[in-house]
């Protein structure tokens, strides 16, 4: 049984798989350039920094789970 959104949006079940993968390179790439701008040029890291990683960290668990219950 196909999930509603794969269903409504005529999606391919693939692309729930697929598609973080690209985006979670991205904002890899993304945040790792804050980091180091922060750490090292602005000497400045801040609580939203770690915010930040522990958000970055916490989405691949929630995307293993959505791949995990498809």
């Amino acid at each position: 049984m196909m999930s509603p959104d794969v269903a409504q949006y005529n999606l391919h079940p693939y692309a729930i798989i697929v598609l973080p993968i690209p985006l979670a390179v991205l904002s890899s790439i993304a945040i790792s350039i804050r980091i180091w701008i922060r750490c090292c040029l602005a000497r400045s890291f801040g609580r939203d920094d770690v915010c930040l990683i522990l958000a970055h960290v916490r989405n691949p668990l929630y995307s293993g789970e959505r791949i995990k219950v498809h």
